[in-house]
């Protein structure tokens, strides 16, 4: 995990409040057919709320504690067939086969994330961030400090 001091590579685990989470998954509108991803998955709530509205949810967590947190989340809550986390950094990551995308990183990392997402990620494919802007992207819609963002 990142320290207060080297924020180049991610954020330090903070989660979502489940209000946050409930807007992400919202304006994702996930359904059956999209492949979606939480970017820094922490202990899996995003991944779930994503499951649980019927996306097949993958969660990129590099923290190996967190991860095992998670998978264990992930099987309580009964959705393992549909939900699921890798011990591996986003970064190392190609995200080609995602078409929604949330993350809750920071600011540190916004301008390098930008680029990967705009080089790796479909035309059409939906991004949320929690707190943090991509410095040139424009935000499609704004629902507090929530942002959905549309690759084009």
């Amino acid at each position: 995990m990142g320290t207060l001091t080297d924020l180049s590579d991610g954020a330090w685990y903070q989660p979502s409040g489940d209000r946050e989470v409930e807007i992400m998954t919202g304006l994702l509108d996930l359904g059956a057919a999209d492949m979606a991803v939480d970017l820094g998955a922490g202990d899996g709530r995003i991944v779930i709320a994503m499951a649980k509205k019927g996306a097949h949810a993958v969660g990129l967590e590099k923290d190996g504690r967190l991860a095992e947190i998670a998978r264990a989340n992930i099987y309580r809550s009964g959705f393992w067939d549909f939900a699921e986390i890798y011990n591996i950094n986003f970064w190392d990551k190609d995200l080609s086969a995602f078409n929604k995308v949330a993350l809750f990183q920071y600011h540190t990392v916004m301008e390098r994330l930008e680029r990967k997402l705009m080089r790796e990620l479909s035309p059409g494919s939906l991004v949320v961030s929690h707190h943090w802007r991509f410095p040139a992207w424009r935000a499609e819609k704004q629902v507090g400090d929530i942002y959905l963002y549309r690759k084009y």
